[in-house]
């Protein structure tokens, strides 16, 4: 059970992994960072049954699921979520709270 701190809410995005590639990968709650009008936002571990793992290797053909928690101001106007899909580029994904 979490609560948001005051004059703070939750918001959570749920996500689902696919390795498609010849070799494992490295997946998790760790690999993403959230921002609340271009500010960190705290990354809030879940302790429900669907929290997503903190990191875990996935084989080819494996998936994994869950969700990911954030605790952000209540008055924020513009959250994204980045998800860096390689730590050797440091490319990412980033996706947008509505």
């Amino acid at each position: 059970y979490i609560e948001a701190g005051e004059g703070n809410k939750l918001i959570y995005f749920e996500f689902e992994f696919e390795n498609i590639g010849n070799t494992d990968i490295s997946a998790g709650y760790f690999d993403f960072d959230c921002y609340a009008d271009g500010y960190d936002a705290q990354n809030k571990m879940s302790t429900a049954d669907n929290a997503m793992k903190s990191i875990t290797t996935l084989s080819p053909g494996r998936k994994m699921s869950g969700i990911v928690v954030f605790e952000v101001p209540q008055g924020a106007s513009k959250i994204e979520v980045e998800y860096e899909t390689s730590y050797w580029t440091q490319d990412k994904a980033i996706f947008i709270f509505e």
